[in-house]
């Protein structure tokens, strides 16, 4: 996505908007929809109509890439537990 794109205030930029997926051939491609993950919302908005809860995309890219993180550090401990373990099975 272009900067100038990701900068633009909308839902689809926002840090709660979920994208909506097709299958295409072996992969995905986006659709033009998709929908709202925020739980204070109670009212629908009209489509893309851009709300008071509005947060950048990057908070959530952000906060995936330490997720993911996590999960690798995670694993990479449960591995060596493993490595551990079969060692000492030999």
């Amino acid at each position: 996505m272009k900067k100038d794109v990701v900068d633009k205030k909308s839902c689809e930029n926002c840090r709660y908007f979920s994208q909506h997926y097709s299958i295409q051939g072996t992969g995905y491609r986006t659709v033009g929809c998709g929908h709202c993950l925020n739980s204070e919302i109670i009212k629908k908005k009209k489509p893309y109509e851009l709300c008071e809860f509005w947060e950048n995309i990057a908070i959530k890219k952000e906060e995936r890439k330490e997720s993911i993180k996590e999960t690798l550090r995670y694993m990479s401990e449960r591995l060596n537990e493993i490595t551990i373990i079969l060692k000492q099975d030999i």
